[in-house]
């Protein structure tokens, strides 16, 4: 079983009007780093019409591993 999510939005996406490339702030680093915690990954695509980001998660229901607070 695997939890997936997905959130997405239809702004200008995470590259600077610069041209630079985007740096992960605080927030970002610790949805990453949360969601391997569980074994999962997080997964960022943007680009100027809007960003996805998605965190799968694996989840074996049968053994009772599932991330804490979800699917019980």
């Amino acid at each position: 079983i695997l939890i997936d999510i997905a959130v997405e939005d239809r702004g200008k996406g995470l590259n600077s009007e610069n041209g630079e490339p985007f740096k992960a702030g605080v927030g970002m680093a610790s949805m990453r780093e949360r969601v391997r915690e569980q074994g999962g990954e997080l997964r960022i695509h943007s680009t100027k019409s809007g960003t996805i980001l998605r965190a799968v998660i694996p989840c074996a229901r049968e053994e009772n591993k599932c991330p804490s607070g979800s699917l019980s």
